[in-house]
């Protein structure tokens, strides 16, 4: 860049101290993404059980601040505001009845395809759609199986988003599938 003055470690225009995002690994079950404005937690076994909040401006963490194991109080779980994620597909039965199910667990370790400073994205590889159970459980033991289904869901966030991409393959062949959604 001829005539630019740009020192190293500097921010480049328009990025703010906040653009950032990274992730880690809580637990065994647990993947976890913070960036300077919200923090999620995702349960690697139940696709449907995630935590999240928005950070507030008293709580700014600068990148490398953020990479800090001792600067993660403000992503303990009780700051944290539980949801359900609900990944759901309505399928037509022999009867042309409709049926939905929705997205449980997978049968693969999350992927990460993408890490730096600005984006984290990840795929968890043959997620399975069950329909909900009489006690309301889709988990891996409730709830029927869709058969002839393949689904990889895609998880990129960047600073200030996160977007779930759920992808079909049915496994006869056939046309690909996918649809996405945003915060």
């Amino acid at each position: 860049m001829e005539g630019a003055n740009y020192q190293a470690g500097t921010l480049l225009p328009p990025w703010t101290i906040k653009d950032y995002s990274h992730s880690y690994k809580e637990s065994s079950n647990r993947l976890c993404f913070e960036t300077g404005y919200f923090g999620l937690k995702l349960d690697v076994f139940d696709l449907s059980k995630i935590l999240y909040r928005t950070f507030e401006p008293s709580e700014e963490l600068s990148y490398f601040n953020a990479l800090s194991k001792s600067n993660r109080a403000r992503m303990d779980d009780s700051k944290l505001t539980e949801d359900e994620l609900r990944i759901e597909i309505t399928v037509p039965n022999e009867d042309g009845e409709q049926k939905t199910y929705r997205a449980s667990n997978h049968t693969t370790a999350p992927r990460l395809w993408e890490s730096g400073k600005i984006a984290q994205h990840y795929d968890f590889r043959g997620v399975e759609f069950r329909k909900e159970s009489v006690g309301g459980s889709t988990g891996k033991n409730g709830g029927e199986l869709l058969e002839g289904c393949n689904a990889t869901l895609y998880v990129l966030v960047w600073p200030d988003s996160v977007t779930f991409t759920i992808e079909l393959i049915p496994l006869e062949g056939g046309n690909t599938s996918s649809s996405s959604s945003s915060w």
